[in-house]
């Protein structure tokens, strides 16, 4: 019986492998479990239910969980973007999808995906607020893809 085309995706090793061969930094199982459950994280393909189930992710999937590497290198505390990242997680593919450049921002507690003409007022912070990443987000789509067709 062939897989609906809702459960296509890819396994959590494959993720692994994949952030691995682009970040040169192995993420862990355990840790990927742990972004998942404190809501950092989400597969949003299928997320693992009971025993026999496993979680499936989406190419932009990976691209987000890359920036959180990202991130974690840069030693920027996670949890403090959880309830912001949860609505990009969502927001990703629509985002990913449109036409342009698209950079990953995280100013002060905020965390978005923002058109090249967008920064100008982001890159403005508030006194205090510190600019802590900007990456290409269609860039870091575009070499998730590669490394997955040329891995399969």
């Amino acid at each position: 019986m062939a897989r609906s085309v809702k459960e296509r995706g890819f396994t959590t090793p494959q993720v692994i492998a994949c952030l691995e061969a682009l970040e040169g930094v192995r993420l862990s199982q355990p840790r990927l479990a742990y972004w998942i459950h404190v809501g950092l994280a989400y597969p949003s393909v299928r997320k693992a239910r009971g025993t026999g189930t496993r979680h499936l992710w989406s190419p932009e999937d990976i691209v987000a969980l890359r920036w959180l590497l990202r991130l974690r290198k840069q030693g920027v505390p996670l949890q403090r973007y959880r309830r912001a990242l949860a609505t990009l997680w969502r927001q990703l593919p629509e985002l990913l999808a449109q036409d342009g450049e698209l950079f990953f921002v995280a100013v002060g507690k905020e965390v978005a995906v923002r058109r090249p003409e967008e920064l100008a007022t982001l890159l403005t912070p508030q006194p205090g607020q510190m600019i802590l990443d900007l990456w290409p987000a269609k860039r870091s789509a575009r070499e998730v893809r590669r490394e997955l067709a040329a891995a399969r």
